[in-house]
């Protein structure tokens, strides 16, 4: 991770940033209060118990050790307030609108502060994500549209696609179902083709990611000269576009030299790159790698199929398992995937088992960005062995082909990842395996030699596109970005109540504090304006909600009074209070659930 501030002081920046929306929050509601004439007997930002305080005026001002909130305390705050004695000062006193603007001044100077949030963002400069693709997450829209690796997104429904943030939000605005028209070019090629909106969780296009984001002391990478914000360009002739190729590269060239061509951004960002060729030799870590990649080992069995892609052409379909490619016996995933990387725009003879039946197709693999053969195929997982490498960890642990791997250490295994995880983890000491062959379960002990790690020492980021203006073009450009994310805000919060958007998105504090972390390590400043102006711009549009103990409910209360003349019932708000209390801290519980899990996954 790029270290653009220390931690303890990225730590300090996220806090001071996140206690910020909450100044502003309360501070709306106190402005508003004291301009009506109620009496404010306590400003605080947190919650729990009070670290230092302040009066001034009737009011104290309190810093609480609990930064997850803040509040104003008003005299006579609610019909239920025991200490109320119905004094003109006192909130319930005030007439029903003068009430309504104080629980909406709290949202509205959230809304306020995501403006100037903006400009200043585009005042400094800020970089989003290139448009041009990386990777494609199989079986999501963008891998089923025919968009590949390497191709730049130039247009999506007529409208200019500038980075790839410009493409996801007009994705996410779309109604779930809805086919959007995307133009890209391929090359010098502009290709069009129909993406399907299917909400966040269908989103699965990667940006580009061959930008120099860090450099290991002392490594082959420094040493060469490479420095952070290098763009790679090619590796020893070929495209480079992600850390895993670049790892397989240097494991592959070993102590060889490698040629790498670069373009080096002027200091300026403005100025004409640079592009030269650099000349670094992998070197071999101390730390050793216990990498078993059985997963590359399963039977190469169809498991999902990109339409319109040279495996859908060839007539493959999910279930069919490959027997042969022109007449050479595949026995896995591993060595079917290799054969058609080297064989691309080359006519291959499949043979393929179908049902019982089999089959002979011809397949012709396309040439991906790199120029490798690939047919736009997923296999099935499994945790059955198609191969057993001679003089493998496999091998030696008498494991042989169609064996299946029911547990490693007591863990179920549903997939050889599961194993290649367990043996990562165990750094070399024995794995016990259970194992099913031919219906009968047997026990197998395997131990994981460490394997040399070859590196250059280099961690990629996406390639971004900087966008920063004059005062005037910033002050357009910030006024737009806030109302886009307030409209966006509100498709996203209605799909969420249709079902059409999955809740696995929800982010707790936990997730939003880790987030935001990784944004100043990594982006710096200008992009963490960016995030606090969409954080201010939710917390807004989520306070308006008619949910009591939200700044919404209290107004959906206020208004029921106004329209029927007389205060809602002690009971009915109480009531109320506990029905929207117990939806809150379910969200809460749901949200917190989901940051632990994505923390677990990585």
């Amino acid at each position: 991770m790029t270290s653009i501030f220390g931690p303890a002081f990225t730590v300090f920046i996220v806090m001071f940033g996140i206690t910020i929306l909450i100044f502003v929050h309360e501070l709306g509601h106190f402005i508003v209060a004291k301009l009506s004439k109620i009496k404010v007997e306590a400003f605080s930002i947190g919650f729990g118990p009070k670290i230092i305080g302040y009066t001034y005026k009737d009011t104290e001002y309190r810093i609480c050790a609990i930064p997850l909130g803040g509040y104003v305390k008003m005299a006579g705050e609610s019909i239920a307030d025991k200490d109320k004695k119905g004094s003109p000062d006192e909130f319930i006193s005030k007439p029903p609108f003068t009430r309504i603007g104080v629980f909406a001044a709290g949202a509205t100077m959230n809304l306020i502060f995501a403006v100037p949030a903006c400009i200043v963002m585009y005042l400094l400069g800020v970089n989003f994500s290139s448009p041009q693709i990386g990777s494609l997450t199989p079986g999501k829209s963008e891998w089923n549209s025919g968009l590949q690796v390497g191709d730049t997104i130039i247009e999506i429904n007529n409208q200019p696609v500038k980075t790839l943030e410009d493409y996801r939000r007009a994705v996410l605005r779309a109604p779930i179902g809805t086919e959007l028209a995307v133009k890209a070019l391929r090359g010098e090629e502009t290709i069009t083709t129909t993406v399907v909106a299917k909400g966040s969780q269908g989103f699965g296009a990667l940006p580009l990611a061959n930008v120099v984001k860090r450099i290991i002391k002392g490594s082959a990478a420094e040493k060469g000269g490479l420095r952070p914000r290098d763009e790679i360009l090619e590796i020893s002739g070929k495209v480079i576009y992600s850390n895993k190729q670049m790892l397989q590269l240097a494991s592959e060239k070993k102590d060889q030299p490698i040629n790498i061509k670069i373009r080096r951004p002027s200091p300026d960002n403005i100025n004409v790159s640079a592009i030269t060729t650099l000349t670094l030799t992998p070197e071999k870590l101390a730390n050793s790698l216990y990498d078993l990649n059985s997963a590359e080992n399963i039977p190469a069995v169809v498991g999902s199929v990109k339409k319109e892609s040279p495996a859908d052409i060839a007539g493959l379909k999910p279930g069919d398992k490959i027997l042969s490619v022109n007449d050479t016996p595949v026995l896995s995933w591993y060595s079917f995937k290799e054969t058609i990387k080297a064989n691309s725009n080359t006519a291959l003879s499949v043979k393929i088992a179908r049902n019982k039946e089999e089959l002979t197709i011809n397949l012709t693999p396309r040439a991906d960005f790199d120029g490798a053969g690939v047919i736009d195929m997923v296999c099935a997982s499994s945790n059955a062995l198609g191969e057993v490498p001679v003089g493998s960890p496999l091998e030696s642990a008498g494991l042989k082909p169609g064996d299946i791997i029911i547990k490693a250490n007591d863990e179920e295994i549903s997939d050889l990842t599961d194993l290649d995880a367990i043996v990562w983890a165990s750094k070399g000491r024995p794995v016990t395996l259970q194992v099913k062959r031919d219906g009968v379960t047997i026990e197998a002990s395997l131990s994981m030699k460490a394997k040399d790690q070859w590196l250059l020492g280099i961690e990629f980021k996406p390639k971004s596109v900087r966008q920063q203006y004059g005062f005037g073009e910033a002050v357009i450009k910030g006024l737009n970005e806030s109302a886009d994310l307030v409209i966006l805000t509100f498709q996203l919060i209605g799909k969420l109540f249709k079902g059409e958007e999955s809740t696995k998105g929800l982010a707790g504090p936990i997730g939003i504090f880790r987030f935001s972390y990784i944004v100043v390590q990594t982006e710096g400043i200008s992009y963490f304006l960016w995030l606090l102006a969409l954080f201010s711009l939710n917390l807004a549009i989520l306070n308006l909600l008619p949910i009591p103990v939200l700044d919404g409910g209290g107004i959906f209360l206020t208004l029921i009074e106004k329209i029927k003349g007389t205060p809602v019932s002690e009971k009915a708000q109480m009531v109320a209070q506990y029905i929207g209390l117990f939806f809150i801290l379910s969200l809460v519980a749901f949200a917190f659930y989901n940051d632990i899990v994505n923390i677990i996954l990585g």
